[in-house]
């Protein structure tokens, strides 16, 4: 809707004059009002965009609480942000047919001393198909910002027709 700009009525975006006063409506009055409606909801859904992706991208973050200095605080505990940050390489082979020896070597990128790290293998086929896995606990300490190897660590008896394996860090201590 536009505005008469005689007697302040509002009329028709389609109208050519206004049906109160009269007065014969330019072009530019009648349209003036259905543009600002598009280039309002156009900005609001840009708004509301904007909300919901800084919303998603904050979920693990608290607001501020008067008096901070305004930094957002991560909701997160030390365990949950150090097994973020301690990443797993390995290799590893079979003995005898039906043991599993792997090469470890953990890296922790976290300000968080861990221990007693939790290791699962979890083995497949030459099919593909899921068959064996094994879960053994790495009793040890790695500091912050460094990396351990663990050579020929034994992870137990393994399906013999094992071909690949892929091992994870299940769970992990930090020391307090």
């Amino acid at each position: 809707m536009a505005e008469c700009k005689g007697c302040g009525r509002s009329v028709g975006e389609r109208e050519t004059f206004c049906s109160a006063c009269g007065r014969k409506l330019d072009t530019v009055q009648a349209k003036s009002g259905s543009g600002l409606k598009w280039l309002g909801a156009i900005v609001l859904i840009i708004v509301l965009g904007n909300v919901i992706q800084r919303s998603a991208q904050n979920a693990n973050v608290s607001a501020p609480t008067p008096g901070d200095t305004g930094t957002p605080v991560d909701k997160r505990t030390p365990k949950e942000m150090a097994l973020n940050e301690v990443k797993l390489n390995f290799t590893w082979r079979k003995e005898a047919d039906v043991l599993m020896k792997a090469n470890f070597t953990i890296k922790n990128d976290s300000v968080y001393t861990v221990k007693d790290l939790e290791i699962k293998c979890v083995h497949f086929a030459p099919s593909g198909t899921q068959i064996d896995s094994n879960t053994r606990t790495i009793y040890e300490i790695v500091r912050p910002h460094s990396k351990r190897s663990f050579p020929d660590f034994d992870m137990g008896f393994i399906h013999s027709q094992a071909s690949r394996t892929n091992c994870q860090i299940q769970d992990l201590a930090v020391v307090e």
